[in-house]
C-alpha cells in the first residue's frame, strides 16, 4: 500500500526532473555532488541505491498489485548504479506505453517531453 501512495506522489515529481535528453546519448553528466567529499558522495551512493532498490522491488510488486510497475521499476533502475545501466533504461524507455506514460506525466508537470532514444 505504502509504495502505490508512493508512486502517486513522489513517482511523478521524479519523472518531471529527468532531463529531457537523458535517453538520447550516453555522456557523463556532471555529478550534482561533484564538490562534496568522499563520505557525503558515499553516503548519497548508498541512500540513492537503497531508494532505488525499493522502488524496483515495489514495482515488481505492483506487477501484480495496483500501482505503476513499469514506471516504478523504471524509476528504481535510474536511481541504482550497476554496469550496463544506460543499456537497460534505453530498452525500457522504447516501450511505447512507458514512453507516452512518461510525457504524459511530464506535460502534467509542465515540462518539455522526453525525447526518444536513438
Amino acid at each position: 500500500m505504502l509504495m502505490f501512495f508512493f508512486s502517486i506522489i513522489c513517482l511523478s515529481w521524479f519523472i518531471a526532473k529527468i532531463p529531457e535528453d537523458y535517453f538520447v546519448a550516453e555522456t557523463k553528466k556532471k555529478s550534482a555532488w561533484a564538490h562534496l567529499g568522499s563520505f557525503y558522495k558515499f553516503s548519497i551512493l548508498i541512500i540513492k541505491n537503497i531508494l532505488g532498490l525499493v522502488l524496483f522491488v515495489g514495482g515488481l510488486m505492483m506487477l501484480l498489485l495496483p500501482g505503476q510497475g513499469l514506471l516504478t521499476i523504471l524509476a528504481g533502475l535510474i536511481l541504482m548504479d550497476y554496469p550496463k545501466k544506460f543499456q537497460l533504461e534505453r530498452k525500457l524507455i522504447a516501450i511505447p506505453s512507458v514512453f507516452s506514460t512518461m510525457n504524459w506525466i511530464r506535460r502534467k508537470s509542465n515540462k518539455r517531453p522526453l525525447r526518444p532514444p536513438q
